[in-house]
């Protein structure tokens, strides 16, 4: 146990925006989770010709929604925040520490337990609560991309980058 390392999904750098865009709409037209999907009028199967079209209406909306699937980790959850969105992530409160994604908390997404609460949470939400957010949620993409995992990934196993 003393050998191992944590490691996590990345994005590649080039995927997250710059500067926040402007937001055209709170949700996107995927959302993962069938019982938000149903509340906010979008669609759980995948919406989108290409990839660019997919990470197009992520830039354009406010809010990404994610959660576990096969386990913790997701390029989703990267993506979201990669394209200047807020993750929302379902149930990450149960996350044990030792799984991945590290560092996405409450200063940088939402957290919630059913459609109810997330929606009562973005209600509550006043714009600089928002922008802190976001900011945050940028933040951590920044600090999730290839190259910093691939650094970390050599320093951890001796070898300088």
């Amino acid at each position: 146990l003393r050998e191992m390392r944590p490691i996590s999904f990345s994005v590649p750098a080039e995927l997250i925006v710059d500067e926040p865009p402007v937001k055209t709409q709170q949700w996107p037209a995927h959302v993962v989770d069938p019982e938000v999907a149903a509340r906010v009028g979008a669609q759980t199967a995948y919406a989108f010709g290409d990839a660019a079209a997919y990470h197009a209406d992520l830039r354009a909306s406010r809010f990404g929604i994610t959660a576990k699937k096969a386990g913790w980790d997701a390029l989703r959850h990267y993506e979201i925040a990669a394209a200047g969105a807020v993750p929302c992530f379902r149930d990450l409160y149960r996350k044990p520490a030792r799984c991945a994604p590290f560092g996405l908390d409450r200063t940088n997404c939402l957290v919630y337990r059913d459609a109810d609460d997330l929606l009562a949470q973005v209600d509550a939400l006043d714009a600089a609560a928002y922008a802190r957010l976001q900011q945050g949620a940028l933040a951590w993409a920044r600090a999730s991309t290839t190259v910093v995992r691939a650094r970390a990934f050599l320093a951890a196993c001796g070898l300088a980058t």
